[in-house]
């Protein structure tokens, strides 16, 4: 019993081992040891040793080790089997979130997109906006221009773009509505990316979320 881990089914497996070294011809030994199982497993459920009094102590300690070995299989294989069903799990959720919010685009659709981003920077820059403005909308282009390379493209960071350029577009003048153009165009491929790879059909435009119509600037 001496240094016995103190899970029951962990000290079993160490017992189990002990127990080999004992000789099978010394009654005494054999009778301790089923003893010491006959206590240890009097309280577990699914473990049921049946005893015959006819059966010699060594005959009845190789019972305890075989009901005790096919116990503790079962019991490591139900463990795994849980592991298994867990890491499953996880990845099945992680396959889902990366298959949701995410579009797939060709190598034709990143260009295009990138040009249009470029288009955007240009008229921000052109535009009447404060330097502060504009450095924060420089920053969301160039993160979406990072997102674009991706294999996946999160589709999260247009969205939040656009809520961004809504708000800034009574200040961009006679910029805002071809920002707002190159956006929407930015937009209709990535939701179609989007939609491809989810398996969907795409929403129609009236469907999506619309940026407002800019007003009409002076010079206009």
């Amino acid at each position: 019993m001496n240094g016995l881990p103190h899970d029951r089914h962990e000290a079993l497996a160490v017992i189990l081992r002990k127990s080999d070294r004992l000789d099978r011809s010394n009654q005494d030994d054999c009778r301790i040891a089923v003893l010491i199982l006959r206590k240890m497993t009097a309280n577990i459920p699914d473990l049921f040793v049946e005893e015959d009094d006819k059966h010699s102590w060594s005959e009845t300690l190789s019972v305890y080790r075989n009901e005790i070995r096919r116990f503790l299989y079962e019991n490591d294989t139900k463990k795994l089997e849980e592991t298994v069903d867990e890491q499953i799990e996880l990845w099945l959720s992680e396959a889902e979130s990366k298959s949701f919010g995410y579009a797939k685009l060709n190598a034709s659709e990143k260009e295009l997109v990138i040009t249009h981003i470029e288009k955007i920077r240009l008229l921000i820059d052109e535009s009447s906006l404060s330097q502060s403005k504009k450095i924060k909308l420089f920053n969301r282009l160039s993160s979406l221009y990072n997102e674009i390379l991706r294999d996946n493209t999160k589709t999260d960071d247009f969205f939040a773009f656009m809520g961004d350029l809504a708000f800034t577009v009574g200040e961009m003048a006679q910029k805002a509505k071809p920002a707002i153009d190159e956006f929407k165009a930015i937009m209709r491929i990535v939701m179609g990316g989007r939609a491809r790879k989810e398996g969907v059909l795409l929403p129609t435009e009236d469907d999506l979320p619309q940026l407002p119509a800019p007003e009409h600037s002076e010079g206009e």
